[in-house]
């Protein structure tokens, strides 16, 4: 089956579970984008995709999803997008983008950077300092 024909297929159960749960298996990044096009706009439906993808409860406001405040993921109406994970004090661990730029960085119990490293192959290392 194509892809053309994957998608009608996919319209004639719009709306349904069956539809969300196939979607989540296909959709790829940008998200929101992907699911406009697969006519998944209703917030609730777009919960539930999401939700599917993450594995735990997310909060989606204008492209934005989240987790207890904390930005996962956020994308603009073209379908440009940043993916982020923060550790319990809200600070950056990670940071991915659309254009394939990503960094890293680790933390000290007192919250002093002591580890970065980026897609461009800029390390810095503080470990062994800190121990």
């Amino acid at each position: 089956m194509n892809i053309m024909n994957l998608i009608i297929h996919l319209r004639y159960m719009k709306n349904t579970k069956e539809y969300l749960n196939k979607i989540v298996n296909i959709i790829e990044k940008p998200y929101f984008y992907e699911m406009r096009n697969y006519g998944v706009t209703d917030l609730k439906e777009q919960e539930y995709i999401c939700k599917k993808i993450y594995g735990f409860e997310v909060t989606i406001f204008d492209y934005l999803i989240s987790k207890n405040n904390y930005e996962l993921y956020d994308e603009d109406r073209l379908g440009r997008w940043i993916v982020s994970e923060r550790n319990t004090n809200n600070k950056i661990t990670y940071y991915c983008d659309f254009s394939g730029y990503w960094y890293k960085k680790e933390y000290d119990s007192n919250g002093n950077q002591i580890y970065y490293e980026n897609s461009y192959g800029y390390l810095e290392d503080y470990r062994k300092y800190c121990k």
